[in-house]
């Protein structure tokens, strides 16, 4: 599935930009650069939105950018994730784990 939800930036005065989504609760990320802060953002909202999908939570409505109250140093930017990719990703990782793994042995006697 498809996803756009707006994500708030903030440049930290340490420097780099911490990152969070209004409309998902549960943590958000932040990046040295504006372009790792941006792809940890998707990873971020990629990872959140199918772990809701997968336990069967529902996906929260997507607030209206122009709605957002900004704080000063925030600004907002869309972000854009495929779940069904992360999804396709999650379980090839998962049979690449399992095919790592050494059989059991038989018990002897």
């Amino acid at each position: 599935m498809k996803y756009v939800y707006p994500a708030l930036f903030r440049t930290e005065s340490i420097g780099g930009y911490s990152v969070r989504f209004p409309d998902i609760r549960q943590g958000g990320t932040s990046g040295s650069s504006m372009l790792e802060a941006i792809e940890y953002a998707e990873d971020f909202l990629c990872g959140s939105l199918y772990h809701m999908e997968e336990d069967g939570r529902p996906i929260p409505p997507v607030t209206d950018p122009a709605t957002i109250k900004l704080n000063e140093g925030e600004f907002v930017t869309l972000v854009v994730v495929e779940t069904d990719d992360y999804r396709k990703w999650h379980e090839e990782q998962a049979a690449m784990k399992a095919a790592k793994k050494k059989p059991e042995l038989a018990p002897v006697g």
